[in-house]
């Protein structure tokens, strides 16, 4: 509940005026959605209101008073007019202390990890902004249908350019009809057949001068590719695959339920789980870390093998120490759950998530510059143990 008297309800005024002018000028300035995707933009809001509140409390507040004498005993003293007050504290001192509280919501939010939400927001605008001219969306949304028969893919694969069609040559028609295989120009006769054509309906084929020119031009690889067939790795991704992992070696077969780790998109590599195998050659993973829309099926080029630690170089691996927070438990349950979140994010050594009993500290062992090394906060907070700063070792 809020307390008050007289004008200090202003102090939650001001502080809920100034959060929603911060809101909307940063929304309006840096785009949509970055008010509440930034956790330091939040605490302008408290500091703003906070010194207004402080300014008009001092400005509003008693002074001096009036003197009284009592009539029996005849002395005097001075009765002063009650404070404007906020949760008991005079209103001048609440803004300053409602302006501290801000100032500590702007540095900690520095400090706190983004969600996964906006994470995934991130990778998907950085995609975008690298897809090729003329590709929509280069993820699919939440609720994709999954079936690849269901939905076929319209794009072609990746590095391949379609071929334009070629230009209509009129002088290569057999404009007397004596030869009606002659009606298709040369160049079109010459390009690669990538797609089943249609059954032709008659025996005879139609004479030149039924069939439009740029029907007669147009190659057979306009056919849209199937989904089934997955794009090969890109040597972005082969340069950046994990230093954790290995390709898989000539003559291997996966199984299901094998974790693996699959190149999602460009350089990205995700933990993963071998879902089904439809055909020799192909897999389709599910990723952990994502949703079930950024599931897909991938060649085993695109999919690599974790090293055991043993196999590891010492020297890719490093010990991080995180602190627990005030109130934070870590337990047998919560430590299982932060395990099994943390198993689900790329560079973290399964099993190495320690923690002595009654020590306010945890450690794990992650594969240097990996996306565990550098967000393995997210894994504590998924699990509801929140962890705070890094030890130094």
């Amino acid at each position: 509940m809020i307390f008050w008297s007289r004008m200090g309800f202003l102090v939650f005024v001001f502080m809920l005026a100034a959060s929603g002018l911060v809101m909307i000028t940063l929304n309006s300035l840096f785009g949509q959605d970055f008010y509440g995707t930034h956790p330091w933009a939040i605490g302008f809001g408290p500091i703003l209101g906070g010194l207004l509140s402080s300014a008009v409390g001092f400005a509003i507040r008693p002074r001096g008073g009036r003197k009284v004498i009592d009539a029996k005993t005849r002395k005097s003293f001075i009765l002063k007019e009650p404070d404007h007050t906020f949760m008991f504290i005079p209103m001048h001192w609440a803004g300053l202390v409602v302006a501290g509280i801000g100032v500590f919501m702007f540095v900690g939010g520095f400090f706190v990890p983004p969600s996964k939400a906006v994470v995934e927001r991130q990778a998907r605008e950085r995609a975008q902004a690298q897809a090729p001219a003329g590709v929509a969306n280069v993820f699919p949304p939440r609720g994709f249908p999954q079936n690849p028969a269901a939905v076929p893919n319209i794009f072609p694969p990746r590095g391949v350019v379609p071929n334009p069609a070629p230009a209509f040559n009129p002088e290569a028609l057999d404009v007397h009809g004596d030869d009606p295989a002659a009606a298709q120009p040369p160049a079109v006769a010459a390009q690669p057949q990538v797609a089943v054509q249609a059954p032709v309906a008659a025996e005879q084929p139609a004479p030149a001068a039924a069939q439009p020119p740029a029907a007669a031009a147009r190659p057979p690889a306009a056919v849209a590719r199937n989904r089934d067939a997955p794009d090969p790795i890109s040597e972005e991704a082969l340069a950046n695959a994990p230093p954790d992992s290995r390709p898989l070696r000539e003559g291997e077969k996966l199984e299901v339920g094998t974790r693996v780790l699959a190149n999602r998109a460009f350089d990205t590599w995700e933990v993963a789980v071998v879902d089904f195998l439809p055909e020799d050659g192909l897999a389709h993973i599910d990723i952990l870390r994502l949703g079930d829309a950024f599931n897909e099926t991938l060649g085993y080029d695109r999919i690599r093998i974790p090293l055991p630690l043993e196999e590891i170089d010492p020297a890719m691996l490093t010990t991080i120490t995180y602190e627990l927070f005030p109130g934070a438990v870590a337990n047998e349950k919560t430590l299982a759950a932060a395990e099994a979140s943390l198993l689900k994010q790329q560079g973290y050594i399964p099993e190495s998530l320690k923690n002595e009993k009654g020590s306010r500290y945890v450690s794990i062992t992650v594969v240097r510059d990996s996306w565990s090394a550098k967000f393995a906060r997210m894994g504590f907070a998924e699990a509801q143990m929140r962890v705070g700063r890094e030890i130094d070792q």
